[in-house]
Protein backbone atom coordinates (compact mmCIF):
# COMPACT_ATOMS: atom_id res chain seq x y z
CA UNK A 1 0.00 0.00 0.00
CA UNK A 2 1.27 3.47 -0.91
CA UNK A 3 2.08 5.98 1.80
CA UNK A 4 -0.52 8.43 0.45
CA UNK A 5 -3.26 5.84 0.78
CA UNK A 6 -2.09 5.06 4.32
CA UNK A 7 -2.08 8.79 5.15
CA UNK A 8 -5.55 9.16 3.66
CA UNK A 9 -6.86 6.32 5.84
CA UNK A 10 -5.16 7.81 8.87
CA UNK A 11 -6.74 11.16 8.03
CA UNK A 12 -10.13 9.48 7.78
CA UNK A 13 -9.65 7.80 11.15
CA UNK A 14 -8.46 11.06 12.62
CA UNK A 15 -11.45 12.96 11.25
CA UNK A 16 -13.83 10.26 12.49
CA UNK A 17 -12.17 10.25 15.89
CA UNK A 18 -12.22 14.05 16.01
CA UNK A 19 -15.88 14.09 15.03
CA UNK A 20 -16.69 11.46 17.66
CA UNK A 21 -14.70 13.37 20.24
CA UNK A 22 -16.43 16.59 19.30
CA UNK A 23 -19.80 14.87 19.54
CA UNK A 24 -18.78 13.39 22.90
CA UNK A 25 -17.67 16.77 24.05
CA UNK A 26 -20.91 18.23 22.85
CA UNK A 27 -22.80 15.48 24.68
CA UNK A 28 -20.82 16.04 27.82
CA UNK A 29 -21.31 19.77 27.57
CA UNK A 30 -24.96 19.20 26.94
CA UNK A 31 -25.16 16.82 29.88
CA UNK A 32 -23.26 19.31 31.96
CA UNK A 33 -25.53 22.08 30.84
CA UNK A 34 -28.78 20.26 31.38
CA UNK A 35 -29.61 22.61 34.08
CA UNK A 36 -29.48 25.61 31.71
CA UNK A 37 -31.75 26.29 28.70
CA UNK A 38 -30.05 26.15 25.19
CA UNK A 39 -31.08 28.63 22.52
CA UNK A 40 -32.18 27.63 19.01
CA UNK A 41 -29.53 29.82 17.37
CA UNK A 42 -26.60 28.07 18.96
CA UNK A 43 -27.93 24.70 17.81
CA UNK A 44 -28.38 25.97 14.25
CA UNK A 45 -24.88 27.44 14.18
CA UNK A 46 -23.36 24.23 15.42
CA UNK A 47 -25.34 22.19 12.88
CA UNK A 48 -24.28 24.47 10.02
CA UNK A 49 -20.67 24.34 11.14
CA UNK A 50 -20.86 20.57 11.22
CA UNK A 51 -22.36 20.42 7.73
CA UNK A 52 -19.72 22.78 6.36
CA UNK A 53 -17.00 20.69 7.98
CA UNK A 54 -18.43 17.52 6.43
CA UNK A 55 -18.65 19.21 2.98
CA UNK A 56 -15.03 20.33 3.20
CA UNK A 57 -14.03 16.85 4.31
CA UNK A 58 -15.76 15.35 1.25
CA UNK A 59 -14.01 17.85 -1.09
CA UNK A 60 -10.68 17.12 0.53
CA UNK A 61 -11.27 13.39 0.19
CA UNK A 62 -11.96 13.87 -3.58
CA UNK A 63 -8.82 15.99 -4.04
CA UNK A 64 -6.87 13.45 -2.02
CA UNK A 65 -8.06 10.64 -4.28
CA UNK A 66 -7.02 12.64 -7.41
CA UNK A 67 -3.62 13.38 -5.94
CA UNK A 68 -3.24 9.73 -5.01
CA UNK A 69 -3.96 8.69 -8.63
CA UNK A 70 -1.46 11.23 -9.95
CA UNK A 71 1.14 10.05 -7.49
CA UNK A 72 0.50 6.47 -8.52
CA UNK A 73 1.05 7.36 -12.20
CA UNK A 74 4.21 9.28 -11.38
CA UNK A 75 5.46 6.42 -9.25
CA UNK A 76 4.89 3.99 -12.11
CA UNK A 77 6.64 6.27 -14.62
CA UNK A 78 9.54 6.73 -12.21
CA UNK A 79 9.81 2.99 -11.81
CA UNK A 80 9.86 2.52 -15.60
CA UNK A 81 12.47 5.22 -16.01
CA UNK A 82 14.61 3.61 -13.35
CA UNK A 83 14.42 0.30 -15.16
CA UNK A 84 15.33 1.92 -18.51
CA UNK A 85 18.16 3.80 -16.85
CA UNK A 86 19.50 0.57 -15.48
CA UNK A 87 19.26 -0.99 -18.95
CA UNK A 88 21.08 1.93 -20.58
CA UNK A 89 23.70 1.89 -17.88
CA UNK A 90 24.35 -1.78 -18.47
CA UNK A 91 24.55 -1.19 -22.24
CA UNK A 92 26.95 1.70 -21.74
CA UNK A 93 29.11 -0.45 -19.56
CA UNK A 94 29.11 -3.20 -22.18
CA UNK A 95 30.03 -0.71 -24.92
CA UNK A 96 32.82 0.75 -22.84
CA UNK A 97 34.19 -2.68 -22.10
CA UNK A 98 34.05 -3.68 -25.78
CA UNK A 99 35.69 -0.39 -26.77
CA UNK A 100 38.50 -1.00 -24.32
CA UNK A 101 39.00 -4.47 -25.75
CA UNK A 102 39.00 -3.15 -29.34
CA UNK A 103 41.47 -0.43 -28.47
CA UNK A 104 43.73 -3.00 -26.87
CA UNK A 105 43.52 -5.25 -29.92
CA UNK A 106 44.12 -2.40 -32.41
CA UNK A 107 46.98 -1.06 -30.36
CA UNK A 108 48.68 -4.43 -30.38
CA UNK A 109 50.75 -4.73 -33.61
CA UNK A 110 50.74 -8.52 -33.37
CA UNK A 111 46.96 -8.84 -33.40
CA UNK A 112 45.03 -9.71 -36.54
CA UNK A 113 42.57 -6.89 -36.06
CA UNK A 114 45.37 -4.36 -36.07
CA UNK A 115 46.75 -5.75 -39.29
CA UNK A 116 43.31 -5.89 -40.85
CA UNK A 117 42.57 -2.35 -39.81
CA UNK A 118 45.94 -1.24 -41.12
CA UNK A 119 45.27 -2.97 -44.42
CA UNK A 120 41.90 -1.26 -44.67
CA UNK A 121 43.53 2.05 -43.95
CA UNK A 122 46.17 1.39 -46.61
CA UNK A 123 43.52 0.45 -49.16
CA UNK A 124 41.57 3.56 -48.34
CA UNK A 125 44.71 5.66 -48.61
CA UNK A 126 45.51 4.07 -51.99
CA UNK A 127 42.01 4.76 -53.28
CA UNK A 128 42.26 8.33 -52.03
CA UNK A 129 45.55 8.75 -53.89
CA UNK A 130 44.00 7.39 -57.06
CA UNK A 131 41.06 9.73 -56.70
CA UNK A 132 43.47 12.57 -56.10
CA UNK A 133 45.38 11.72 -59.28
CA UNK A 134 42.14 11.55 -61.25
CA UNK A 135 41.08 14.90 -59.85
CA UNK A 136 44.47 16.34 -60.80
CA UNK A 137 44.05 15.06 -64.37
CA UNK A 138 40.55 16.50 -64.53
CA UNK A 139 41.81 19.79 -63.14
CA UNK A 140 44.59 19.84 -65.75
CA UNK A 141 42.15 19.17 -68.60
CA UNK A 142 39.78 21.80 -67.24
CA UNK A 143 42.68 24.24 -67.03
CA UNK A 144 43.55 23.56 -70.68
CA UNK A 145 39.92 23.99 -71.71
CA UNK A 146 39.76 27.21 -69.75
CA UNK A 147 42.94 28.47 -71.44
CA UNK A 148 41.52 27.58 -74.87
CA UNK A 149 38.26 29.27 -74.03
CA UNK A 150 40.10 32.37 -72.84
CA UNK A 151 42.08 32.41 -76.12
CA UNK A 152 38.83 32.02 -78.09
CA UNK A 153 37.27 34.82 -76.08
CA UNK A 154 40.27 37.07 -76.72
CA UNK A 155 40.11 36.29 -80.46
CA UNK A 156 36.39 36.92 -80.48
CA UNK A 157 36.90 40.20 -78.66
CA UNK A 158 39.55 41.20 -81.21
CA UNK A 159 37.14 40.36 -84.02
CA UNK A 160 34.44 42.37 -82.29
CA UNK A 161 36.85 45.30 -81.96
CA UNK A 162 37.79 44.99 -85.65
CA UNK A 163 34.14 44.87 -86.60
CA UNK A 164 33.50 47.90 -84.45
CA UNK A 165 36.30 49.75 -86.26
CA UNK A 166 34.92 48.62 -89.63
CA UNK A 167 31.45 49.70 -88.58
CA UNK A 168 32.76 53.10 -87.53
CA UNK A 169 34.62 53.47 -90.84
CA UNK A 170 31.50 52.37 -92.71
CA UNK A 171 29.41 54.94 -90.89
CA UNK A 172 31.98 57.64 -91.63
CA UNK A 173 32.14 56.62 -95.30
CA UNK A 174 28.36 56.53 -95.44
CA UNK A 175 28.20 60.05 -94.07
CA UNK A 176 30.84 61.18 -96.57
CA UNK A 177 29.04 59.39 -99.41
CA UNK A 178 25.75 61.00 -98.41
CA UNK A 179 27.43 64.39 -98.31
CA UNK A 180 29.06 63.73 -101.69
CA UNK A 181 25.76 62.60 -103.18
CA UNK A 182 24.07 65.68 -101.79
CA UNK A 183 26.82 67.91 -103.17
CA UNK A 184 26.67 66.14 -106.58
CA UNK A 185 22.91 66.42 -106.63
CA UNK A 186 23.17 70.06 -105.66
CA UNK A 187 25.81 70.67 -108.37
CA UNK A 188 23.73 68.82 -110.95
CA UNK A 189 20.67 70.76 -109.93
CA UNK A 190 22.60 74.01 -110.17
CA UNK A 191 23.93 72.99 -113.62
CA UNK A 192 20.45 72.08 -114.80
CA UNK A 193 19.12 75.31 -113.39
CA UNK A 194 21.91 77.17 -115.18
CA UNK A 195 21.11 75.37 -118.42
CA UNK A 196 17.45 76.17 -117.92
CA UNK A 197 18.27 79.82 -117.39
CA UNK A 198 20.43 79.78 -120.51
CA UNK A 199 17.59 78.10 -122.40
CA UNK A 200 15.20 80.74 -121.11
CA UNK A 201 17.58 83.44 -122.28
CA UNK A 202 17.87 81.76 -125.69
CA UNK A 203 14.09 81.49 -125.78
CA UNK A 204 13.80 85.18 -125.04
CA UNK A 205 16.35 85.95 -127.76
CA UNK A 206 14.46 83.74 -130.22
CA UNK A 207 11.20 85.43 -129.28
CA UNK A 208 12.82 88.83 -129.75
CA UNK A 209 14.21 87.78 -133.14
CA UNK A 210 10.81 86.32 -133.97
CA UNK A 211 9.13 89.60 -133.13
CA UNK A 212 11.70 91.43 -135.24
CA UNK A 213 11.08 89.04 -138.15
CA UNK A 214 7.35 89.40 -137.77
CA UNK A 215 7.81 93.16 -137.88
CA UNK A 216 9.92 92.82 -141.01
CA UNK A 217 7.32 90.50 -142.58
CA UNK A 218 4.60 92.99 -141.75
CA UNK A 219 6.61 95.73 -143.42
CA UNK A 220 7.19 93.48 -146.48
CA UNK A 221 3.48 92.71 -146.67
CA UNK A 222 2.70 96.39 -146.50
CA UNK A 223 5.20 97.05 -149.28
CA UNK A 224 3.71 94.22 -151.38
CA UNK A 225 0.24 95.48 -150.73
CA UNK A 226 1.31 98.89 -151.90
CA UNK A 227 2.68 97.40 -155.18
CA UNK A 228 -0.26 95.05 -155.82
CA UNK A 229 -3.27 96.04 -157.93
CA UNK A 230 -6.52 96.95 -156.23
CA UNK A 231 -8.16 93.57 -156.88
CA UNK A 232 -5.33 91.56 -155.36
CA UNK A 233 -5.02 93.55 -152.12
CA UNK A 234 -7.85 91.58 -150.60
CA UNK A 235 -5.81 88.37 -150.85
CA UNK A 236 -2.90 89.81 -148.87
CA UNK A 237 -4.85 89.64 -145.64
CA UNK A 238 -4.17 85.89 -145.29
CA UNK A 239 -0.67 84.91 -144.20
CA UNK A 240 1.92 83.93 -146.78
CA UNK A 241 4.22 80.97 -146.48
CA UNK A 242 6.73 82.23 -149.09
CA UNK A 243 5.44 80.25 -152.08
CA UNK A 244 2.83 82.87 -152.92
CA UNK A 245 5.49 85.55 -152.65
CA UNK A 246 7.65 83.62 -155.08
CA UNK A 247 4.63 83.26 -157.35
CA UNK A 248 4.03 87.00 -157.24
CA UNK A 249 7.67 87.56 -157.98
CA UNK A 250 7.48 85.22 -161.01
CA UNK A 251 4.35 86.93 -162.21
CA UNK A 252 6.10 90.27 -161.86
CA UNK A 253 9.07 88.97 -163.84
CA UNK A 254 6.82 87.49 -166.55
CA UNK A 255 4.85 90.67 -167.13
CA UNK A 256 6.23 92.83 -169.98
CA UNK A 257 6.08 96.58 -170.83
CA UNK A 258 8.10 99.69 -170.52
CA UNK A 259 7.56 99.98 -166.77
CA UNK A 260 8.60 96.37 -166.19
CA UNK A 261 12.26 97.21 -165.56
CA UNK A 262 11.65 99.32 -162.50
CA UNK A 263 8.99 96.96 -161.24
CA UNK A 264 11.28 94.03 -161.90
CA UNK A 265 14.04 95.60 -159.82
CA UNK A 266 11.60 96.38 -157.06
CA UNK A 267 10.18 92.85 -157.26
CA UNK A 268 13.64 91.26 -157.05
CA UNK A 269 14.52 93.42 -154.08
CA UNK A 270 11.32 92.56 -152.31
CA UNK A 271 11.67 88.87 -153.21
CA UNK A 272 15.20 88.84 -151.75
CA UNK A 273 13.84 90.49 -148.59
CA UNK A 274 11.08 87.84 -148.47
CA UNK A 275 13.67 85.08 -148.88
CA UNK A 276 15.69 86.62 -146.07
CA UNK A 277 12.55 86.78 -143.93
CA UNK A 278 11.75 83.14 -144.69
CA UNK A 279 15.28 82.15 -143.72
CA UNK A 280 15.05 84.08 -140.45
CA UNK A 281 11.67 82.51 -139.69
CA UNK A 282 13.11 79.04 -140.36
CA UNK A 283 15.99 79.81 -138.05
CA UNK A 284 13.61 81.05 -135.34
CA UNK A 285 11.50 77.87 -135.73
CA UNK A 286 14.64 75.72 -135.45
CA UNK A 287 15.76 77.64 -132.36
CA UNK A 288 12.34 77.33 -130.74
CA UNK A 289 12.32 73.57 -131.56
CA UNK A 290 15.79 73.11 -130.01
CA UNK A 291 14.66 74.97 -126.91
CA UNK A 292 11.58 72.76 -126.67
CA UNK A 293 13.80 69.66 -126.92
CA UNK A 294 16.05 71.04 -124.17
CA UNK A 295 13.05 71.73 -121.95
CA UNK A 296 11.79 68.17 -122.60
CA UNK A 297 15.17 66.73 -121.53
CA UNK A 298 15.12 68.79 -118.36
Amino acid sequence: MSPIRRSAKSNKTNTSSSSSSSSAQAGSSASSMDGFPRTFDETTILRNALLETERKAIILEGQLAIKEEEYTKLFQETTQLDERLKQFSSRVNDIEESQVMIDKQFSDPDSDLFLLHRKELLDELRSLKENNNQLKEQLKSLDEELSNQIAINISTQDQIDDLSVVKTQYEELKVKFDDLQKSKTRTKFEDEEKRLNETEEQKKKVEDSKEKLEGKLAKIREMLCDDMPEGEKDDTSRPDDGSEMVKVREEGEGSGGSGAGSKDRKGKKRASEIDAGDTDSKRSRAASGGKAKAEGKI
